[in-house]
């Protein structure tokens, strides 16, 4: 008796073995399909699947499903970017008209009428001091140039003014003075002709040439009261003859003070057609 119910004991015992390898069998095959099921996913539904998960800084996405686990076949609608706009792309509509431009006036340099006044006094002034044959007198667009013969003016080798020119000079100044508002600029230039000189005082023409332009215009200033901002002195030596130096006459003819008048220019403006 005792004997057959440690046998039944036994056998009931050794079934529970059983159960535990059904459990098993059932969670390989479950595992094994999960797998094969992951091996079949479509790629755009897996990048779908892992946007869902990791899809921008607005957060993650739900994936419609069709019920089975499986992502929806039609993707979720992306977002249409707004496209900027950038002047270049502004309908013409919107552009406001080019106003017209209007043209710059042209400067127009307009000389004075009574530059022909100026001339004709200072030709006066050399017939009423009889200087036809020592005094030149020319005529430009731009300038009137008065060319005295040195010897008119100074001695030989000198600088210092003849005591009898003084009158001759405050004469000439009378007439620059009278058209001083048209005058915008005088120029005295000195000239010697080639033959050297080498004294203490003046080395070379240079110097002679500078100190006699110079002495012109500090009496012109110094004694006519003529503005500094509007005379100047330049000496040229013997480099701008108007003569040759191979005769006398020549010579004596590049001996010379010029006076270079410049004249005023009024600038006046008109629009261009």
């Amino acid at each position: 008796m005792d004997d057959k119910k440690k046998r039944k004991k036994r056998s009931g015992s050794s079934d529970n073995w059983l159960t535990t390898y059904g459990d098993m069998v059932t969670l390989l095959l479950t595992f094994f399909v999960l797998l094969f099921s992951f091996s079949n996913i479509n790629e755009t539904k897996w990048r779908e699947l892992v946007f869902a998960f990791t899809g921008g800084t607005s957060g993650g996405k739900i994936i419609p499903t069709d019920g089975n686990g499986n992502a929806d076949a039609t993707p979720p609608p992306m977002p249409t970017p707004t496209p900027k706009v950038t002047p270049s792309e502004t309908p013409a509509e919107s552009k406001s008209p080019t106003p017209t431009q209007t043209p710059k006036p042209t400067p127009t340099v307009r000389f004075p009428d009574n530059i022909d006044e100026i001339y004709n006094g200072i030709i006066g002034f050399v017939k009423d001091f009889e200087l036809e044959t020592k005094v030149e007198v020319n005529k430009t667009d731009f300038e009137i140039i008065i060319r005295f013969t040195d010897n008119v003016m100074f001695e030989s080798g000198r600088a210092e003014l003849k005591p009898e020119f003084h009158g001759v000079l405050n004469a000439f100044a009378n007439i620059l003075d009278r058209f001083e508002q048209e005058i915008e600029m005088i120029r005295i230039e000195g000239h010697t002709d080639n033959r050297p000189i080498n004294t203490w005082q003046f080395p070379s023409n240079w110097e002679l040439s500078t100190a006699r332009a110079v002495t012109v215009l500090r009496y012109l200033i110094e004694e006519k009261g003529f503005s500094p901002l509007k005379i100047s002195a330049v000496g040229y030596g013997e480099y701008h003859p108007v003569d040759t130096n191979d005769t006398a006459e020549g010579r004596a003819r590049n001996r010379r003070v010029d006076f270079v008048i410049t004249r005023s220019a009024n600038i006046t403006t008109t629009p261009e057609d």
